[in-house]
């Protein structure tokens, strides 16, 4: 197994507790709560894609990521920046961008010193707010 997908988290997926996961994965060892999750899993190992793009082709191993495949055919970006309004056709794409604002913002915190009280105000509370919605 490499360690791309050693690092994949499988929804669903988490340390046996108990009896409530009782379907496992011979390979890694995981535990579902359902024998769905677990065949969603096992597409990891298998390599198996199942989903395919109509528009281009393209094949995935979950319908979830087919569904954000296509927006790209579509143009639809649902996930919106509540900072500055951009949007994204992904949520990976908007905590991605959400990163770099948070780094602005850290940036301009810093150089305080040239800033107006209102400016630093709506750094902090923009720096609290990514502090708590963006995994770093």
């Amino acid at each position: 197994m490499s360690s791309m997908e050693e690092k994949k988290e499988t929804p669903g997926a988490q340390k046996p507790k108990g009896r409530e996961r009782r379907h496992s994965c011979q390979q890694c060892d995981k535990s579902f709560k359902t024998s769905g999750h677990l065949k969603r899993h096992l597409h990891i190992h298998t390599g198996e894609k199942p989903y395919s793009c109509e528009e281009c082709g393209k094949t995935f191993s979950t319908s979830d990521a087919l569904k954000s495949h296509q927006r790209i055919h579509t143009g639809e970006k649902p996930n919106s920046c509540e900072e500055c309004g951009t949007t994204f056709s992904t949520s990976d794409a908007l905590k991605s961008h959400q990163v770099f604002i948070l780094e602005k913002n850290r940036t301009a915190v810093k150089s305080v010193g040239q800033l107006s009280v209102n400016q630093v105000i709506s750094n902090y509370i923009n720096y609290s707010y990514w502090r708590k919605t963006v995994q770093l």
